[in-house]
Order: C-alpha cells, then structure tokens, then sequence
C-alpha cells in the first residue's frame, strides 16, 4: 500500500468522485464525540475533507446505540463532513 488516500491520488476532480464509507458496529456510541472521531478517523486515512455517503454497518448493536448513533450522523451530516447518512444491513 501506498499510503495514499483517495484524495491525494490525483485521479480527476473530487466532486467525480462518489465516496462511501461505513460506521462500524464497534464505533456505534451512545457518545456523539465517538462516532465523530471514527468518521475523522476515515477522512484522514481517505485523505478528504467529506464523503458523499456514511453508513451505519449494521443495526446489530442495539436500540439505543443505534439511535444515539444516527442522530450523530445527522449531525455530521448538518456539519457538511458527510453528504448522506443511511443504514447500510
């Protein structure tokens, strides 16, 4: 692996690009600053400012984490860091 992004690859303009990535099981939270830090975490390794779509993997973890959960992705989403939220399972 190069280490690279996919926004320092170069390849063509952002806005061609549709970007998609998931909040995983694990970082579903009751805690909003958590599932912020993971969707950070995957911006920095993407190497972007946003991405077009963010997911919740799976609504496994249960009620109550889901629902503190999505209500972080609208707020991430409101903040501009995703473009979209949904539930990917």
């Amino acid at each position: 692996s190069s280490g690279a992004g996919v926004g320092g690859q170069g390849q063509g303009r952002r806005e061609e690009l549709f970007v998609a990535t998931k909040l995983s099981n694990a970082d579903q939270s009751k805690d909003p600053r958590a599932v912020k830090g993971a969707l950070k975490a995957s911006l920095q390794r993407l190497e972007l400012d946003y991405v077009d779509s963010y997911l919740i993997h799976s609504p496994l973890p249960g009620r109550e984490r889901r629902l503190a959960s999505w209500a972080a992705l609208l707020e991430l989403r409101d903040e501009g860091l995703c473009r979209s939220v949904g539930v990917a399972n």
